[in-house]
């Protein structure tokens, strides 16, 4: 079905051409599973050239591409201890140019890849069940993509199992576990701040700004 990608749809060259303008000025775009997938003049991904990344379909079979080197530290995966859970996933993705950067990739095909595009930036990621890692790791991407790396640790927990909402005007936040086993967690308010919080399974505790 096209509910995942748009279908045909992206083959509107005023909707490309908007995107591209977006992204290319200043803009960040994610990508999960097969976005703007329509096969159409030599492409999958109709914002390919975008996402630094292409699905192979057996049009495009007799081009050579070479492994490209995994990029092994990058602000995306910074957080990331265990082995990436990209689901079902997707298969048949290579990289466009070496501009691309691959972050994560598997029997030769990409998982998990960052592209500049313009001043702008995309990324691609083949699949993202939920868990606490994959979450963080969609936190790091938004950020990266909307290049404001630093504003991520404003109101920031360093454990993935945990959240954390801040409300200004009320002078208070809140520390939230969403696993069933005691974490311990620092918070950063953005402003030097740090502290550190333990919780209960599920426990959800206020303080005072």
């Amino acid at each position: 079905g096209t509910a995942w990608s748009g279908g045909d749809n992206w083959q509107d060259k005023e909707v490309l051409a908007k995107i591209r303008e977006w992204v290319y000025m200043g803009g960040g775009l994610i990508g999960i599973g097969e976005p703007t997938a329509s096969q159409y003049q030599g492409r999958y991904f109709q914002l390919a050239e975008v996402l630094g990344v292409d699905k192979e379909i057996g049009f495009s079979l007799s081009y050579t591409r070479y492994p490209k080197p995994l990029q092994r530290e990058h602000f995306i995966t910074q957080d990331v201890t265990n082995p990436i859970d990209f689901g079902e996933g997707m298969r048949s993705i290579y990289a466009l140019s070496d501009q691309t950067k691959i972050l994560a990739a598997s029997e030769g095909e990409v998982n998990l890849a960052a592209n500049t595009f313009g001043t702008g930036r995309a990324v691609y990621i083949a699949g993202l069940p939920y868990n606490f890692q994959n979450n963080r790791l969609l936190l790091r991407a938004i950020h990266w993509a909307a290049s404001r790396e630093r504003e991520m640790k404003i109101w920031f927990t360093s454990n993935p199992k945990t959240e954390v909402a801040a409300y200004p005007d009320a002078e208070r936040f809140a520390v939230i576990n969403n696993s069933l086993h005691p974490v311990t967690t620092i918070i950063s308010t953005g402003e030097g701040k740090k502290v550190e919080v333990l919780l209960k399974p599920m426990e959800i505790r206020w303080f005072d700004i």
